[in-house]
């Protein structure tokens, strides 16, 4: 998945998608201007630093747990273009597309 997901999306020297320690997908984005982390499950930034400050300006606790199938706490989640279960559409996935 992680060549897959290189191949077709990752931008040297600006974008690469890796496994985090818990096993979870990450990306890791590095920039003139920023660096940060997202993952892919639940579409979580998980870190966001704009450069050239020295520290996160958005940074998950120590106590967050990264376990598939459980729910990432802290950071900010992407849902869009709903929150939640789908109005009209029960298979259609929580929290919207992205």
């Amino acid at each position: 998945m992680l060549d897959q997901l290189n191949e077709h999306f990752a931008i040297d020297g600006h974008l690469r998608f890796a496994q985090h320690a818990s096993g979870l997908v990450e990306g890791l984005v590095d920039t003139a201007h920023c660096r940060g982390r997202f993952f892919l499950l639940g579409a979580h930034v998980a870190a966001f630093q704009p450069l050239p400050q020295t520290h996160p300006v958005l940074f998950m606790s120590q106590q967050a747990v990264y376990e598939i199938g459980k729910p990432i706490r802290g950071g900010v989640p992407i849902c869009f273009p709903w929150f939640g279960a789908h109005k009209s559409d029960a298979d259609a996935p929580s929290h919207g597309l992205v």
